[in-house]
């Protein structure tokens, strides 16, 4: 019987120590990573001489995209889908909202481009949207600035492994219209 008591204490002991802490729910924890569609990463930062942590979201077919500072990934409900629609849909083009960022002074809309090329909806945008107001277009990359009712956007139509939208949208034209002369794409942030 005591050889039993010892192995019962020893087994409930063992049993115990194996099972973690449970974190109380209004505990707050730092960084995102524990968020679904997380994930960090390490780049070296040459200049610094330095491996930093960057956050980033999944997105379209295998690829992520880097994070700023500034931007957490967004819940995309109802009212999010109404808006991306309301400043990027086109009757001849599917674009679906993949993922929604936001940040202080803008939201951003990624969204995957479905049997256009960029050039033919870059086309369509230009004649389509009686707010567009100018287009820079390089290889793989197509800026276009637009402005509808309060809201300024720069859309960044995206070649990579599928075409992309990247819609920016903020109450700030001066911010719009910085991201539209900047040659930081957000291409340049997906890897």
């Amino acid at each position: 019987m005591k050889k039993l008591s010892i192995l019962i204490v020893v087994a409930l002991g063992v049993l115990v120590a194996c099972q973690s802490p449970k974190q109380p729910d209004n505990q707050e924890v730092k960084g995102f990573s524990h968020l679904k569609g997380y994930q960090t990463d390490s780049i070296y930062d040459s200049v610094a001489g330095v491996y930093v942590e960057i956050e980033k979201i999944s997105f379209g077919n295998n690829l992520s995209f880097q994070l700023d500072s500034m931007e957490t990934e967004g819940e995309i409900d109802s009212s999010i889908i109404e808006k991306y629609f309301l400043y990027n849909d086109l009757p001849t083009a599917q674009i679906p909202l993949n993922r929604y960022v936001v940040s202080e002074n803008y939201e951003l809309f990624i969204g995957m481009i479905i049997g256009k090329s960029i050039t033919d909806l870059a086309q369509v945008y230009e004649t389509n949207d009686t707010a567009f107001l100018e287009m820079i277009e390089t290889e793989k990359v197509i800026r276009l600035l637009n402005h509808h009712d309060s809201l300024y956007s720069v859309r960044y139509l995206i070649k990579k492994n599928q075409n992309y939208l990247f819609s920016f949208v903020s109450k700030d034209s001066a911010f719009i219209y910085e991201k539209f002369q900047n040659n930081e794409t957000p291409a340049n942030r997906i890897f």
